[in-house]
């Protein structure tokens, strides 16, 4: 497993630009040649307003960290359950 933050093109709106980043997510199977599953997400924008101002604007995926704390919750009420009916 690899991961790596790639920059995309400069964005220009105005006099304000805005540089893209995404994290780059890659698995591949040692026993394969061509196989390799790749996934990308918005990391953050660097947004440069002048010569001197520029800010790193961190994106949060809120959607995931829903998506992943319904999966541990399914996950532990589960176990939960499955140790409950286990003892009668």
């Amino acid at each position: 497993m690899r991961t790596e933050t790639w920059a995309g093109e400069m964005i220009k709106a105005g006099n304000t630009e805005f540089v893209p980043f995404a994290k780059v997510f890659q698995f591949s199977l040692p026993f394969t040649k061509n196989f390799r599953l790749i996934w990308n997400r918005p990391a953050a924008l660097m947004v440069y307003n002048g010569p001197n101002n520029e800010r790193y604007v961190p994106i949060v995926d809120v959607t995931r960290r829903w998506q992943v704390g319904i999966l541990l919750a399914g996950f532990v009420v589960s176990m939960l359950l499955w140790v409950g009916l286990r003892k009668r």
